[in-house]
């Protein structure tokens, strides 16, 4: 990598180590007054935030399936919820949540086989839904979301959580195991039908109870508190871009819809020498081939082009260290990238249609190692000059 691309590397690694989950809960719950006999931890940030608590029960990708749910995480599920059914009443139970717990905890609702909601997650995936539709009709299809862990505790669950969606909101992060159900099941089946999901799953979600709402008891005993969410790593990344000598602006909002709109943007972000540009989000990648990639990788194989020949250089990473099904943590290139993969023989245009962006990469030394960060709060982007 050049000089400049290793630079950015640098900035996103320092970043991403200043949201690290098992420090913010430290910090969360420092004094006397935390004291928990009960503590899981689920999601992709599971085992950072639970370090301090011997004993705890942790899920993450280490030991059920994700992004979909296999039958280590319907068993995981399984043991969640018996979990919370031992918790008397008048106790307190401690939920460290981060994002990718909506797979890692995941049971079909009665009637639902493991192997269609499988399908009816992949095909959500696939569609390039985005995470808010995707979880509407999650939390109807599986054992624990929409509140339902929460409503089978007779005592209380505190949430601590690391947001990885738009808004911070509860229901989202994770499927919201111990809040509130903000929407429909009709507004489930709604999404369900745009996107041509099995007959199997419909019908399960035509059977299924609501899901409880927020006058149900079980929340009012609990709370509930975010430690970081993708603002966090936006700020961080701006910090950290400042103290590498980048003047720095950042993008207002979280990234959300078409990858390929979001490649427009930054092709008319104008930079001047020795300014960066820092976003956070999660576009969508409608996936047509079958090739090998991740979200961050196919932005930053689309930016090869748009940066060919400029003296601009882009990175994109998952803050969770790993991006898609690869051993890549996402990919940083620069306006050298595209004659570089032309060299090796590498149609980057191809590569793209055929979603096969992480060997493109590879071939020229563009992708960034996958590593544990101990977080996850959604993709980081930074594109600088000089």
């Amino acid at each position: 990598m050049a000089q400049r691309v290793r630079g950015l590397v640098e900035v996103a690694r320092t970043a991403i180590a200043a949201c690290d989950g098992g420090g913010l809960v430290a910090r969360a719950l420092a004094g006397p007054h935390w004291r928990y006999a009960w503590v899981w931890a689920v999601g992709k940030a599971a085992a950072s935030m639970a370090r301090e608590f011997g004993g705890a029960l942790v899920v993450d990708e280490r030991v059920a399936g994700h992004p979909i749910p296999d039958e280590r995480s319907a068993d995981a599920a399984a043991s969640l919820l018996a979990a919370a059914r031992s918790v008397p009443e008048g106790e307190r139970a401690l939920l460290l949540l981060s994002g990718g717990a909506s797979s890692l905890v995941a049971a079909p609702v009665e009637g639902l086989t493991l192997a269609e909601l499988q399908a009816a997650t992949r095909a959500l995936y696939l569609a390039g839904a985005p995470i808010h539709e995707i979880n509407v009709v999650r939390r109807h299809l599986t054992a624990l979301g929409g509140g339902k862990l929460a409503a089978a505790c007779a005592g209380a669950i505190d949430v601590l959580a690391l947001s990885d969606v738009a808004g911070d909101d509860p229901a989202t992060i994770g499927s919201g195991p111990a809040s509130p159900e903000p929407s429909t099941r009709a507004a489930a089946i709604e999404v369900a039908r745009r996107y041509g999901l099995a007959e199997a799953a419909l019908a399960a979600l035509d059977r299924v109870a609501d899901n409880p709402r927020a006058d149900h008891p079980a929340f009012a005993r609990g709370s509930y508190r975010i430690l970081a969410s993708p603002a966090t790593l936006r700020d961080e990344a701006a910090r950290a871009c400042s103290a590498a000598g980048w003047r720095t602006r950042v993008h207002p909002s979280l990234v959300a819809g078409d990858v390929d709109d979001f490649v427009v943007e930054l092709s008319e972000v104008k930079l001047a020498l020795g300014e960066a540009f820092v976003a956070v989000g999660e576009p969508t990648v409608q996936v047509r081939g079958k090739g090998a990639g991740g979200r961050a990788q196919h932005l930053a194989l689309a930016m090869a082009a748009v940066l060919h020949g400029r003296d601009y250089a882009f990175l994109a990473v998952g803050s969770d260290g790993r991006d898609g099904p690869t051993d890549a943590a996402g990919a940083a290139i620069d306006g050298r990238t595209l004659p570089a993969m032309a060299v090796e023989g590498i149609d980057a245009a191809n590569a793209l249609e055929r979603a096969d962006s992480h060997r493109a990469l590879a071939a020229v030394g563009a992708t960034i190692p996958a590593w544990a960060t101990g977080t996850n709060l959604t993709d980081l982007y930074i594109l600088a000059r000089g």
